[in-house]
């Protein structure tokens, strides 16, 4: 494959290059500077180009005005938008005009520059026909351009990984491929998360991987996500762990559940955080993707990958630098400034009660800067009136300050227990 990148700035090209090439060793990367080259014109061989990067601030025009007059063109590639910070004006532009995605360059990171690339990439369909010519079915669809993205013979990339039998891939992410295997001492299923040629070139990569091994692998506790075995194949890293056969979260938010439903996950999310708080460690990355269902309804917390254990120095994040995803994130995680604590897990997990409840996110905005703005300052969201006995636990668990919020997992378990009486109401589906 090859991608173009479009800008200007040297530094920026290259930075772009270091950071796909993570991901996408193999690719040829071309860079185009327009203030040597000019814009590309119509002479320009599109065929051979399956992603663009296209600057917006290219100090001799507006990245935008040209994309629109070029994209209707035959075989016009795949394009991220990039501009220097956060605009959602150039978000809704960029999108309106065809783009793809769009990202800003300030605080973008490997891994997801790689899933918007990999999500692009693999999308069904993924060449689509050029902008006024949108329901002309195979007018621009020509099979080899769509061949050229794909990997003729995806299982030679599969890990071999002695005493598992690799059956399917089953997910993607910026840095690591998920895999369902067969354990061939027992035929148990597990899942094998590998991370990508490469990556494990990368220090700090492979040091968070053994942080998240060493810390969660020593905890026993039937609401944290049993992993088995780490180690190195070839030049990956991989880790074999439980696999959860009924999905994540994100699944039941999509459907909706009843109120004593969210109430005994919410308190089977508590009994997971209290294991791992009582281990001096804290999850950072509480949100739906990371809690998923057993076949008898039980559920458990995955994703360690940016915990941090309490007990040592060890951090892998940078001063200042914010670490998890803006929806559910504290406050005092948005600011960057001061390290969060398990009173940041349990905001997270106030989040989650709101999303469970509602369906819902509490705080909507464009960007994830603006989201974490609103956590830090918007008032604690209201549920509907419905769930009005329920107003009190986001009160106690989203409060702004962590000294204000419910101290622990373990006094949340016991303040349900107490106020909801749920230590002694069966569920339905147990």
């Amino acid at each position: 494959m090859k991608f173009l990148i479009l800008d200007d700035n040297a530094r920026s090209r290259q930075k772009l290059i270091e950071l796909l090439s993570l991901r996408w060793p193999t690719v040829e990367y071309e860079e185009w500077d327009p203030l040597e080259s000019g814009l590309p014109g119509p002479d320009m061989d599109w065929a051979s180009i399956d992603l663009l990067l296209l600057d917006y601030d290219i100090k001799i025009g507006n990245g935008l005005d040209w994309y629109a007059q070029n994209r209707p063109m035959p075989h016009f590639p795949h394009t991220i938008v990039l501009s220097t910070v956060a605009d959602p004006d150039i978000a809704v532009r960029a999108i309106k005009v065809g783009a793809d995605n769009y990202l800003p360059k300030r605080g973008l990171n490997a891994q997801k520059l790689n899933e918007v690339v990999h999500e692009i990439l693999t999308h069904p369909g993924a060449r689509r026909a050029p902008v006024g010519n949108m329901s002309s079915g195979q007018e621009d669809g020509d099979p080899s351009r769509v061949m050229h993205m794909q990997k003729p013979n995806p299982r030679r990339h599969w890990p071999q990984i002695q005493g598992h039998v690799i059956e399917k891939k089953i997910g993607q992410g910026g840095m690591s491929s998920i895999f369902l295997a067969r354990r061939e001492r027992d035929g148990a299923p597990v899942v094998v998360k590998v991370l990508m040629l490469g990556l494990a070139e990368n220090k700090k990569i492979v040091l968070r991987s053994h942080q998240e091994f060493k810390l969660i692998s020593r905890i026993q506790n039937r609401h944290i996500v049993s992993l088995y075995e780490h180690g190195t194949v070839d030049d990956m890293l991989y880790t074999t762990m439980e696999y959860f056969s009924k999905g994540d979260l994100k699944l039941r938010l999509r459907k909706g559940m009843l109120q004593q439903h969210a109430l005994r996950y919410l308190r089977q999310i508590a009994e997971g955080l209290s294991a791992i708080h009582g281990c001096g460690v804290i999850h950072r990355d509480l949100k739906p993707g990371n809690i998923m269902f057993r076949d008898d309804d039980s559920l458990a917390i995955i994703d360690f990958g940016i915990s941090k254990d309490i007990n040592t120095q060890l951090d892998l994040t940078e001063d200042g630098q914010i670490m998890g995803t803006p929806n559910y994130m504290a406050p005092e995680q948005g600011k960057g400034l001061y390290r969060p604590d398990a009173r940041s897990d349990l905001y997270s997990l106030g989040v989650l009660l709101f999303e469970m409840l509602t369906g819902n996110k509490p705080y909507a905005a464009p960007t994830g800067a603006a989201i974490m703005y609103k956590h830090l300052h918007d008032p604690i969201p209201k549920l509907p009136n419905r769930f009005y006995d329920m107003q009190v636990l986001i009160d106690k668990l989203m409060a702004k300050f962590p000294q204000e919020r419910i101290q622990s997992a373990y006094d949340l378990i016991h303040f349900l227990d107490d106020e909801f009486r749920l230590d002694m109401v069966p569920l339905d589906f147990e």
